[in-house]
């Protein structure tokens, strides 16, 4: 009896938290629920979630220049020819199936498109090109080189 009603409370706290929206979830996770500080926390999420999005988009502008969003397999239909009685009867003839996507191939121009979105992330003062959660840095400009005709 202690085991179900044990799983009964991790269900429910599954439940709540699943449909939470996210930003909320984020707020919760400082304590601030209920404060004056939760609305802040709101905007700066968002805040932070739209610098991100848009400089992602950016980012993968650039991957898309050496990896397009082309490259990866969508899944396609394709013909089947066959069945049995040599082509007569009722189990022959063809019919379309659905041939699922290559997700190893995916995940491979995934990695080489981030191979792109990463620097570039990280060069915008995001410390990952994945999430923006992972906080920011101070982007310090690239120093400049002196010319060849002023050393």
């Amino acid at each position: 009896m202690r085991m179900i009603r044990s799983l009964m409370a991790i269900s429910g706290l599954m439940l709540v938290v699943g449909c939470t929206p996210a930003d909320e979830l984020y707020c919760q996770s400082f304590g601030v629920g209920g404060t004056v500080e939760y609305g802040k926390c709101i905007a700066y999420y968002h805040q932070q979630q739209d610098a991100f999005r848009a400089d992602r988009a950016a980012c993968e502008d650039q991957a898309d220049m050496t990896y397009p969003t082309t490259l990866y397999d969508n899944g396609h239909y394709a013909h089947v020819y066959g069945g049995y009685g040599g082509g007569f009867g009722p189990y022959s003839g063809s019919r379309t199936i659905r041939v699922e996507p290559d997700y190893q191939h995916n995940a491979q121009v995934d990695r080489l498109r981030m191979r792109i979105i990463e620097p570039c992330m990280q060069s915008r003062g995001w410390n990952s090109g994945r999430d923006w959660q992972a906080g920011r840095h101070a982007v310090t400009p690239a120093p400049m080189q002196r010319l060849p005709w002023q050393k």
